[in-house]
């Protein structure tokens, strides 16, 4: 969670139900007098810089010297991808988990989407969570830690499949029977409803007829922007989600930050502190958007990131660096301390750098890997478990830790011998 991100927006954004913070953001909108259309859908985007056109299914067409695309991917949810995946009890939304009781609903995702609704439904319905793979990698740390503590309590009402995967869903009028491929074998689960929470598709197709690039073909690919949000088409810009970056606060941040860019106001995002919190123990002091560049070039695994979801990606993980023994170390620690001291007050605190010593295990024998890491430079040592020699080294732009986990083996030994400028450390969850 970016609970310690400052919120730029007027508008209200806090904990609290979902009907309440909406009825908060139609209540401002009214105050700011904001000129807005409901049930207007956009067919087409075109035009440039200073005369872009806005085509509407309506046929009325609209003209606009900036465009900024805020559409998200909920409109286009990915289906399961199986036989029987469009019955009437198998849905990919959930707007009110209130309206269900005592019924058994499986939530098929692991991601932030799926966890929340299977959190809220477990409190009326007995629910059952697919996980195609073997722990919530990809969930924010307060849904993981809810999640966890959900599937570990014996009087909750929610329970979690991991390794399994749908293959169809059957039904027989009153009931749906959703044939599962588990490491087990097929097992044919009863249930009354299926919700599918395995994000969104791009809308890529009306995204590209604007003449925006993506990096590449792949389904899940997001768009190319610049540290601003601006695409590759001058005047044309993207936030939140269609950018790579879900968090309503994040988004509604870009949304301001983006008014204030067009407006020729070369402003900080809100989210750059956050980042110079993160490098502030480095052993080199450069601009953040020259280090992200930096570590994003030497990490292939990242390339295909754009800016924004690679800055949530720096945000969201603990960057490590090593030093020698000797005044570099304890100048690092000094600076560190001294940011702690500052940030004492915040709740909860942003990360900082994490400053380890030459020689220091990074990744213990025997221990299943809870965390993936990746090597921005510098390098790390393997030694064998039962053995003092090292067996290999791995550096700049390679990876160990999680990916243990896919052969359900402990790891290696891994020492930090020589500086890490930085290494991303990202927590995988498991019960």
């Amino acid at each position: 969670s970016l609970g310690y991100l400052d919120l730029r927006s007027d508008f209200e954004f806090g904990e609290g139900s979902r009907e309440r913070i909406l009825e908060a953001w139609r209540a401002a909108l009214k105050a700011q007098g904001v000129n807005i259309r409901y049930g207007a859908e956009v067919k087409k985007v075109s035009g440039a810089k200073g005369a872009f056109a806005i085509e509407l299914t309506s046929g009325e067409r609209l003209v606009a010297e900036h465009v900024v695309l805020g559409i998200g991917l909920e409109g286009n949810p990915r289906k399961l991808g199986v036989p029987g995946d469009d019955l009437p009890n198998v849905q990919y939304h959930l707007d009110d988990p209130e309206e269900f009781v005592d019924e058994t609903i499986m939530v098929v995702g692991a991601g932030d989407s799926a966890i929340e609704n299977a959190l809220a439904l477990a409190k009326r319905n007995d629910v059952i969570v697919v996980n195609r793979r073997d722990e919530f990698s990809r969930a924010k740390e307060g849904n993981l830690n809810g999640i966890l503590a959900a599937i570990s309590d014996a009087n909750s009402r929610l329970s979690c499949l991991y390794n399994t995967q749908a293959t169809r869903v059957e039904s027989d009028g009153t009931r749906m029977v959703a044939v599962m491929e588990t490491a087990e074998g097929e097992k044919r689960i009863p249930c009354d409803r299926i919700i599918g929470r395995l994000g969104g598709i791009p809308p890529r197709k009306f995204v590209e007829s604007a003449g925006v690039k993506f990096p590449s073909d792949r389904i899940e690919a997001i768009p190319e922007l610049s540290d601003k949000y601006e695409s590759n088409v001058p005047g044309l810009y993207i936030i939140g989600s269609l950018a790579g970056y879900p968090l309503i606060k994040q988004a509604m941040n870009q949304g301001y930050d983006v008014v204030e860019f067009i407006n020729g106001n070369d402003i900080k995002p809100a989210d750059q502190p956050l980042l110079e919190y993160q490098f502030h123990g480095l052993p080199f002091e450069r601009d953040v958007n020259e280090l992200l560049e930096l570590f994003k070039r030497r990490i292939p695994m990242f390339a295909e990131l754009n800016a924004l979801a690679f800055r949530e990606l720096v945000i969201e993980s603990n960057v490590l660096a090593s030093y020698p023994a000797g005044e570099l170390a304890a100048d690092a620690l000094r600076k560190l301390e001294a940011l702690n001291a500052k940030l004492a007050k915040r709740e909860p605190r942003p990360r900082s750098t994490q400053v380890i010593a030459e020689g220091d295990l990074v990744y213990r024998a025997g221990e299943f890997g809870t965390s993936f890491f990746t090597i921005a430079a510098g390098e790390v040592e393997l030694t064998a478990a039962d053995a003092a020699a090292t067996v290999s080294r791995l550096g700049q732009g390679q990876f160990f830790g999680e990916s243990s986990l896919l052969s359900a083996g402990p790891a290696r030994k891994m020492h930090a011998p020589a500086p890490i400028a930085s290494s991303w450390k990202r927590r995988a969850g498991r019960c």
